[in-house]
């Protein structure tokens, strides 16, 4: 984009907001590139807690419950007193 006096009023990119490992990790830079790095390395951290930490005991536990219930069903079609009053 060029303006009438010719210049370009396009903002210039910074190449260390370019490389993402020197955005997450250097000290030095831009400031809107080192809160980038922040925010990303914050985000990757927190997914990766997450994804190992918090989602498999809750996925153990859903499936743990489920399952007790389907046992209980099975239970009560099994019993023919208590069939009819279960439902």
């Amino acid at each position: 984009m060029r303006s009438s006096n010719g210049i370009n009023s396009r903002p210039v990119v910074s190449q260390k907001c370019l490389k993402s490992s020197s955005a997450l990790l250097s000290v030095s830079g831009p400031e809107p590139c080192r809160g980038l790095g922040a925010v990303l390395l914050g985000e990757l951290t927190l997914s990766t807690v997450l994804t190992l930490l918090i989602i498999p005991p809750m996925l153990s536990l859903l499936e743990h419950t489920l399952e007790k219930d389907r046992l209980h069903n099975q239970d009560l079609k099994s019993r023919p007193g208590l069939a009819e009053a279960a439902e």
